[in-house]
């Protein structure tokens, strides 16, 4: 799923610049990917191979889409601090497994986890001074828009 969750941004410049007949051929090139490992792995280790299979297949489209983006509509991208943010957040997804016996501790653990990786995003040099720049411009502008949608008192 993170692979997927990849994909609109690995694609922004075929989006950009409405070659959108990629992303049709790029999905096609992963079903076949996907296809074809799950016939190969799904009979040697089952579901595993099947989740195998689909994670290579959007792999498949975020990588292709990246390399036609660049050519159509170069954009730089941080390729490091993108890979850690991947990984970050990888290793927290396992969370959203945990089954905890009440309600309240699910909501703790993942509430817990976001902390985390926000704290991560810091920690590895993520989040800099830039992006908080960014995002303190981006709270200025969405006060000033809820102020003005706002009835008066």
């Amino acid at each position: 799923m993170a692979a997927f969750g990849l994909t609109p941004i690995t694609s922004a410049g075929i989006t950009i610049t409405r070659q959108t007949m990629y992303a049709m051929r790029y999905a096609g090139a992963a079903v076949v990917v996907s296809v074809g490992l799950c016939l190969v792995l799904i009979p040697t280790v089952g579901l595993v191979g099947a989740a195998i299979a689909t994670a290579l297949g959007y792999a498949t489209v975020a990588v292709l889409s990246l390399r036609r983006s660049q050519m159509l509509s170069r954009a730089e991208f941080q390729l490091g601090k993108v890979g850690r943010v991947f990984l970050l957040g990888g290793a927290l997804m396992p969370v959203g497994l945990l089954h905890p016996s009440s309600e309240a501790a699910t909501i703790a653990a993942k509430v817990a986890a976001f902390a985390v990786f926000v704290a991560g995003l810091w920690l590895l040099g993520i989040f800099g001074r830039v992006e908080s720049g960014e995002l303190r411009a981006a709270m200025i502008t969405l006060r000033a828009r809820m102020g003005r949608e706002l009835p008066p008192a």
